[in-house]
């Protein structure tokens, strides 16, 4: 019998840069890893899209509106 393995999540963050909407992962380590791996401090499509076939569960924290 196999363990069923855990959920892996990773929880990021979306912001508009200069009308680019930019997202960064939220946990200091796994951002590291991940910069490691792309070269980069923020996610692309691809890098989403490959973390979600390895079987990461992406979580996006809710913006808040300023006024």
């Amino acid at each position: 019998i196999i363990p069923k393995a855990k959920t892996m999540t990773i929880e990021v963050e979306r912001k508009e840069v200069y009308g680019n909407t930019l997202t960064y992962v939220k946990k200091e380590s796994v951002r590291n890893s991940i910069k490691k791996l792309t070269g980069r401090k923020t996610l692309t499509h691809y890098d989403i899209e490959a973390l979600k076939e390895l079987g990461f569960v992406l979580v996006v924290e809710r913006a808040t509106e300023r006024i």
